[in-house]
């Protein structure tokens, strides 16, 4: 049986609810998406694994992404289509055009059409596991492909195109992803056994890297495939708040709650449905609008999620994949 590491669980949650806050844009959002996104990539390729059958690769990309993006992109734009006839704007052929920008990756949100919008990473990492599958194998083909990702993400930055794609987006996303597979890797059959001193140490330094390229690397948007000022910055600040927060999740490792069995499984679902919780927050006058409002929200939706995920555990588990199956041992 696969070693479980419980200090991911802690990484997955601590990390959306960062992806959470950062979609209110609150002071410190430059640090926020230094490392957001490229978390989840680099844990997606920590836990990624090659199938030796080709047929249950599929399988599994089916069941674990494919189809729960596809359900929670028609939600969205039910429930979208629902608001636009209440405000008299909505239109037909608004229906085809959605579905086609959702089948070739386009999610920007500023056309009446839409299209996968959070669901862009879900896309993403789909077409990063299907590259490692196909062409992981072979170490040339994979080292030259990644060097086709870079090339292509700086001509793409250097030329202004953000196109906001999520087949583009792949070209930031799976050095990310193989970042992680090469750290899992490296830690195979290891015992990780990391002093408080030490976790201490990684955790100032790992912060001190992640304020000086939060601060340095202007703004970056991985959905826009836009890196920031610099390529490097990029990926730098993203390992660096990846660490960050490793110390403070493996310090947390022996802290087994439901919660964050919950939160853990069902981290695809937060992604897709919690812009939604932020739209009714914002339409909600401030009582008074504080630095921290935004991280207690933030927090709030996150708790507001558990329920929304035991609901759909039970009835409508497609949104989990074979994350439903997991056995919850808070």
């Amino acid at each position: 049986m696969k070693e479980r590491y419980y200090w991911i669980d802690w990484m997955k949650v601590i990390g959306i609810y960062f992806i959470i806050a950062g979609h209110f844009f609150p002071v410190g959002n430059e640090y926020i998406y230094a490392f957001s996104v490229p978390l989840f990539f680099i844990i997606s390729g920590f836990l990624g694994k090659r199938e030796d059958d080709n047929a249950l690769f599929w399988k599994k990309l089916h069941k674990n992404l494919i189809l729960p993006c596809i359900v929670i992109c028609a939600i969205v734009h039910l429930l979208d289509i629902i608001s636009s006839i209440r405000l008299h704007i909505f239109r037909w052929e608004h229906i085809p055009q959605h579905i086609l920008n959702c089948i070739v990756g386009i999610h920007g949100l500023d056309t009446d059409a839409g299209g996968l919008g959070m669901c862009w990473f879900i896309y993403t990492l789909a077409i990063c596991k299907i590259i490692s599958q196909f062409v992981g194998k072979n170490r040339i083909l994979f080292i030259v492909t990644l060097l086709l990702c870079v090339a292509i993400s700086i001509v793409y930055n250097e030329q202004g195109l953000h196109l906001r794609n999520a087949v583009v987006d792949t070209t930031l996303a799976f050095p990310l992803y193989a970042m992680g597979g090469g750290i899992n890797r490296l830690l195979k059959g290891k015992k990780m056994k990391i002093s408080f001193a030490v976790l201490l140490l990684l955790l100032t330094v790992s912060l001190a890297l992640l304020y000086v390229v939060g601060g340095t690397n202007g703004d970056v948007r991985m959905y826009d495939n836009n890196y920031g000022n610099n390529l490097f910055l990029f990926f730098f600040g993203g390992l660096s708040g990846t660490m960050a927060v490793f110390t403070i999740s493996y310090g947390l490792r022996n802290i087994k709650l439901k919660f964050v069995d919950f939160i853990s499984k069902g981290t695809i679902v937060i992604l897709g449905f919690h812009q939604l919780f932020i739209r009714l927050y914002c339409h909600i006058p401030k009582i008074q609008d504080l630095v921290i409002t935004d991280y207690v929200v933030s927090f709030v939706i996150l708790i507001i999620f558990v329920p929304i995920i035991i609901l759909s555990e039970r009835y409508l588990p497609v949104l989990l994949g074979t994350r439903a199956k997991r056995v919850n041992n808070g």
